[in-house]
């Protein structure tokens, strides 16, 4: 399924972060509303696209390694 326009925009955000980010950060940076980003994000994890680790009761996202893969 392709990405749309919000989904590549977060997958880029996450790809040009040093570090996972909440979904705040990459609402912060995009622009996007929060509850958007979250929708998407969900989406992409669905896909295998992004990770989530829970650390303090709060969700870091990263791109999922088989990103980098060729």
């Amino acid at each position: 399924m392709p990405l749309n326009r919000i989904d590549k925009e977060i997958v880029h955000t996450l790809g040009f972060s040093f570090r996972q980010i909440t979904a705040n950060e990459i609402s912060d940076k995009t622009g996007i509303s929060w509850v958007t980003v979250k929708k998407h994000l969900t989406s992409l994890m669905r896909k295998g696209i992004v990770v989530k680790r829970f650390e303090n009761k709060r969700g870091y996202y990263r791109l999922s390694s088989r990103m980098y893969r060729k």
